[in-house]
């Protein structure tokens, strides 16, 4: 009567079944959330490239921080500011409590 209880013949493919039905149910939770905040991607830059000062098209986001949009600076050179530098770090990228979320530049 045991014999015919564990027939391991007719038990493995219904523990196979279930354990491909755990999987594609675990899988949605597990996948990565889609945040707001897309990735910095390079351009391809020259001498011959337009210029952009980052004290133009940044701003200053904590005492001696200046915080640039990436599209702003997207396949252009990068002019640091000279003389008065009142700032002396740069985030290209989301500058969020005290933290630089993309490139992090310090002079």
């Amino acid at each position: 009567m045991i014999s015919k209880l564990l027939n391991f013949r007719k038990l493995f493919p219904l523990a196979a079944a279930a354990m491909l039905l755990f999987a594609g149910a675990a899988t949605p939770q597990t996948e990565r959330s889609q945040s707001g905040e897309t990735a910095i991607q390079a351009g391809v830059v020259n001498a011959k490239s337009p210029a952009v000062d980052l004290k133009a098209v940044g701003k200053e986001v904590a005492p001696g921080v200046l915080e640039v949009d990436p599209n702003s600076v997207r396949g252009k050179r990068l002019i640091i500011p000279r003389g008065n530098q009142t700032a002396r770090f740069i985030c290209i990228g989301k500058w969020k409590n005290g933290e630089c979320k993309g490139i992090y530049i310090e002079w």
